[in-house]
C-alpha cells in the first residue's frame, strides 16, 4: 500500500508503501525499482514519507528503522539521528511521520507524537535545528509562491509560517463539521486549496 509519493528534479517518481519499503519510477528506464541497493535497505521497513532535495539528496522516513537521507550522486545512504533534535525526549524512539524539502533547501520535520514540526537545514553530515513550530498533531507540509510555509493538522487548524519573520498566523478551516487537512496545494498566488477530510476542498 503505498504510503506517500514524491517527484524529484530529474522527474523520477519515488513512491513510499508501509509493506514493501519504497519503489521508484525512472523517467529515463522502463520499470520500476533500478536501484538494488535501496530496494534491499529498506526491504520489508514502512517508508511513511520521501521527498528530494535541492541537492539531489532523497530524504526516507520510516515508521520504525528511523531517518536516512540517499545522496542520489554519490550512493551513499546514512542514517540521521533524531533524538539531537528532539532533546526533551523521553519516550524512546521518535518518528517522523512528514517530510517536506522547500525552496530554500530546509527540511521540514513532522513530529505528530512530540507536536511539533522542525525547520532544519542539512550540512552534508547532519541535520541542524533553525525553528521548531509547536502544535497539536500536525500532519503535512507545503509552501506557497511567497515562500511562507503552511501546516495542517489533525483539526481545523492551519498554521501559515513566515520564514523570514518567524511569525506564525492561525487560520480555521470553514464548516461546523469536525475536519482535518492531509493535503495542502497551491492554486493563487498567496492562497492554498486545502483538501479536508470528510469535507469540500476549501481554498485558504
Amino acid at each position: 500500500r503505498s504510503s506517500d509519493l514524491d517527484l524529484d528534479s530529474r522527474g523520477n517518481l519515488w513512491f513510499g508503501s508501509t509493506d514493501q519499503g519504497y519503489s521508484v519510477s525512472y523517467i529515463d528506464k522502463s520499470g520500476f525499482d533500478g536501484n538494488r541497493f535501496l530496494t534491499d535497505q529498506f526491504r520489508h521497513k514502512s517508508v511513511v514519507s520521501v521527498c528530494a532535495d535541492q541537492d539531489k539528496r532523497l530524504w526516507i522516513s520510516t515508521l520504525n528503522d528511523g531517518l536516512f537521507v540517499y545522496d542520489l550522486n554519490d550512493k551513499t545512504l546514512q542514517e540521521i539521528d533524531l533524538n539531537r533534535l528532539v532533546p526533551d525526549n523521553n519516550v524512546g524512539y521518535i518518528r517522523c511521520s512528514g517530510l517536506f524539502c522547500d525552496r530554500q533547501g530546509e527540511l521540514w520535520l513532522v513530529i505528530t507524537t512530540k507536536f511539533r514540526v522542525l525547520r532544519c537545514r542539512y550540512d552534508g553530515k547532519q541535520l541542524h535545528l533553525l525553528d521548531r513550530l509547536d502544535m497539536v498533531n500536525p500532519i503535512a507540509v507545503s509552501q506557497d509562491d511567497l515562500d511562507r510555509i503552511w501546516i495542517s493538522s489533525y483539526s481545523q487548524e492551519l498554521v501559515r509560517y513566515d520564514k523570514n519573520t518567524r511569525v506564525a498566523e492561525h487560520f480555521m478551516l470553514p464548516g461546523e463539521k469536525r475536519t482535518y487537512a492531509p493535503a495542502m496545494l497551491q492554486v493563487s498566488p498567496g492562497r492554498m486549496l486545502a483538501a479536508s477530510y470528510d469535507n469540500l476542498l476549501c481554498e485558504v
